[in-house]
Formats: structure tokens, C-alpha cells, sequence
């Protein structure tokens, strides 16, 4: 059970969240935790006006991941945040298998708590990406394109995230498992 007295979200973020010049997905993956506090509250029938801080709080997060910063030190260390924003992509897209869970889980959770499928639709265009990128010559997903090297834990992530993507009847075609990803896949 989550006790709203020892989770009370800065009422500073609620309406602002702070860039930071290290503006990766570490970051913003924050989000998924309210958005899921206010899914599971809204579930077992809490009032809207008692959780909504909750929804507010995580959809700052998400929303940000899809919103270029004007300001360029925010992506000095994205250097193709652009290009990848103007694909329709998170400007925070590195092509890192790390980020492959932690953008399309924020995004998958904005689904699940609101309903909108532009979150869902955010996750699997983002897992596709992932998956057409990463993985080696034997189907095991390299860390990223520049680091070719297998990492165990990441290798899990793919499989994960599915499930997610799978939310929506819209994209029940598009999620990885469904364009013939599995576990086993060789490129």
C-alpha cells in the first residue's frame, strides 16, 4: 500500500522540471514512478483531485523527452538529439540499449495511466528503432552501436518492453514480438 504522507512530490516539479545539462534518460525515467503510483491509486478508486499531482509529476517527464530543448547545452552531449527529434524520435535517442528500457518504459506508463496512445505509439516507434539498431551479427544486442560489446543485462530489456508496447490495439502489429522479434533472432 503507498501511503500519501511519505510520497508528497516537490510542488516545484509539478509544473516545471528542471533540465540539467547531463539531460539523458537517467533522468527522466523518474517519471515512470508517479505516473505508476497514480495508476495503481487510480485502480484501487482513489479520488482524481487526491492523485493527480502523481499524473502531473510523471507526465513532465515524459513529455519532456519529446520536447527539444532550445537552450544547446542541454544536448551538448546528445550531438544528434536534432536529428533524431526531427524523425519523431526522443531527442534523448542515443542508440544505447540501456535507453531502449528507459524511454519506452516512461513512455509506455504515460499510457497506462492515461489512456493517450501518442505515449504508447512514442514506445514502440522507439523499441523499433532499438531493435532494427542493436543487435550483433548472432541476434545478442550490442550496448550501443559505438560500444560493440555484448551486455548481459541489457539483452534482457528487449524482452521486457514488448509487453508494453503491446498495450495498444493500434500497435499490436508494430510491437517487436509481433514484427518477428524473439529472443533467439539473428540479424
Amino acid at each position: 500500500e503507498v501511503d500519501d504522507k511519505s510520497i508528497e512530490p516537490n510542488k516545484s516539479l509539478v509544473t516545471k522540471i528542471p533540465r540539467t545539462e547531463n539531460n539523458a534518460v537517467d533522468y527522466n525515467i523518474f517519471g515512470a514512478v508517479p505516473l505508476h503510483i497514480y495508476y495503481v491509486k487510480k485502480q484501487r478508486g482513489a479520488a482524481e483531485a487526491d492523485i493527480k499531482k502523481y499524473l502531473d509529476l510523471g507526465l513532465r517527464y515524459a513529455d519532456q523527452q519529446w520536447e527539444l530543448p532550445t537552450d544547446t547545452k542541454y544536448t551538448e552531449k546528445l550531438p544528434n538529439a536534432k536529428k533524431w527529434h526531427d524523425q519523431g524520435y526522443s531527442y534523448q535517442t542515443r542508440l544505447w540499449i540501456d535507453d531502449m528500457f528507459m524511454i519506452t518504459a516512461l513512455q509506455a506508463q504515460a499510457y497506462l495511466a492515461t489512456g493517450d496512445e501518442k505515449y504508447i505509439e512514442r514506445a514502440a516507434k522507439e523499441m523499433i528503432l532499438y531493435l532494427d539498431q542493436l543487435p550483433g551479427e548472432n541476434g545478442v544486442f550490442y550496448h550501443a552501436p559505438t560500444a560493440k560489446f555484448f551486455w548481459a543485462r541489457g539483452n534482457g530489456w528487449p524482452w521486457v518492453c514488448p509487453r508494453c508496447c503491446g498495450c495498444s490495439p493500434k500497435m499490436r502489429n508494430t510491437t517487436p514480438t509481433a514484427a518477428g522479434y524473439s529472443p533467439n533472432t539473428k540479424k
